[in-house]
């Protein structure tokens, strides 16, 4: 009868009927042998004659004796380690207090007050090597003559410096930009020479020394400097300085290319203002022709507006047989500041109502009168269409379509 379950007191376990009924068959002889095959299999430890042979007792003794060494040899070199780590960590110094001191004695110590280079506006000396007391070795006698030659060149460089013209008239300008160049040209006789050495340091010259060298070639003028001149103009740091000296030496055709080459608003507006102040009228034939591109145009009108042209060429092209040669002569005298040039379009509108030109000049004109006339146009059926057409032809000349470019 099993322990967890109680019957009742006066009945008997069925289970308890069944195991007394029970008949356990004995094993075989092939069985029994079976199983202690199996349990020898799965437990070796268990067979007599697999368990190891005790040592001896003198091995036993010596590998406790090894251990034991071997321990203590351990636990003294612990504590050796800890006895020297400990006595040099109470050697230490203690930084942290002697900080206050040496930032004191920093802040107390008078520091040498060392004076900013001067930089000298001249051309920069060639630097002779000096030798140094501080070096461990006395130098050898090819260092001491390649130091005595280095300082016999520096000498006769600065020697030839002060006595060649150029450089010193270099020297004079760099260091007075306000010095008269005319004490620094030399005399007729060395004139050339003096220009070919101007010439020759261009293309190597740089900053001041170039801007020097500039005002030396447009102070003397030489005729055939134009090409240097040239070569300054395109340079946009010396341009404003030699444009004066360009536009008297060279002719029409130069400018004209000069005109249409990659400049600012305000450059172009600058040299084709000093174009015009030529003395001769095909320089004012040039800003008509400035007006007639759409490239050059605006600046055309900026100068026209601020020099004023002679009216009489502007009326004589107003005339002329090519069309845009009358329009652009009709935008230049739209923007003239003489107050009778309006009258003049105004009788030429009333000879030629057909015609555009006179239209588009007092388009442009800004008084009175001219307003009114236009007024007066408009209203009349058949001058009508001329006024159109000359304010359609004065926005497309004045707003030009680049191809390209969103409307």
């Amino acid at each position: 009868m099993s322990d967890d379950h109680q019957s009742p007191p006066g009945k008997s376990d069925p289970l308890d009927e069944l195991l007394s009924r029970a008949k356990w068959p004995e094993p075989t002889p092939s069985q029994m042998a079976r199983l202690e095959a199996a349990w020898d299999h799965c437990r070796p430890a268990a067979r007599p004659e697999s368990r190891p042979e005790p040592l001896p007792e003198p091995s036993r003794r010596l590998r406790f004796s090894a251990f034991s060494g071997i321990a203590a040899g351990v636990v003294a070199a612990t504590v050796l380690a800890g006895l020297v780590i400990g006595n040099a960590l109470l050697r230490q110094p203690d930084v942290a207090n002697d900080v206050p001191v040496l930032v004191k004695e920093t802040l107390e110590r008078r520091l040498p007050v060392v004076e900013p280079p001067v930089i000298e506006p001249s051309v920069i000396e060639p630097s002779v090597p000096v030798l140094d007391d501080r070096i461990s070795r006395p130098p050898t006698w090819l260092e001491l003559a390649l130091l005595r030659v280095a300082e016999q060149r520096a000498s006769r460089l600065r020697q030839w410096r002060e006595t060649d013209p150029l450089e010193r008239a270099l020297t004079r300008l760099v260091g007075d930009p306000h010095v008269d160049i005319s004490e620094l040209v030399p005399p007729p006789d060395d004139v050339d020479r003096f220009v070919e050495r101007i010439i020759a340091e261009l293309p190597r010259s740089r900053g001041q020394r170039r801007m020097a060298l500039a005002r030396l070639l447009t102070t003397i003028e030489p005729p055939d400097s134009l090409p240097a001149l040239l070569s300054l103009w395109s340079d946009p740091a010396t341009r404003e300085l030699v444009e004066p000296t360009v536009v008297r030496l060279a002719d029409l055709e130069t400018l004209t290319s000069l005109l249409r080459s990659r400049l600012t608003f305000a450059d172009r507006v600058r040299l084709l203002a000093a174009i015009v102040s030529r003395p001769e009228i095909e320089a004012h034939k040039l800003l008509v022709a400035a007006a007639m591109e759409p490239q050059t145009r605006p600046a055309a009108l900026a100068v026209a507006r601020k020099t004023s042209p002679p009216t009489e060429l502007l009326f004589a092209a107003l005339a002329d047989e090519n069309a845009n040669v009358r329009v652009a002569a009709a935008l230049l005298l739209g923007v003239h500041r003489d107050p009778q040039v309006t009258d003049g379009l105004i009788e030429i509108a009333r000879k030629t109502p057909a015609r555009s030109e006179p239209w588009i000049a007092l388009m442009q004109r800004d008084d009175a009168a001219a307003r009114r006339i236009i007024e007066e146009a408009r209203r009349h059926p058949q001058i009508m269409v001329s006024v159109n057409s000359a304010e359609a032809t004065r926005q497309m000349m004045m707003h030009p379509v680049r191809v390209g470019v969103p409307l």
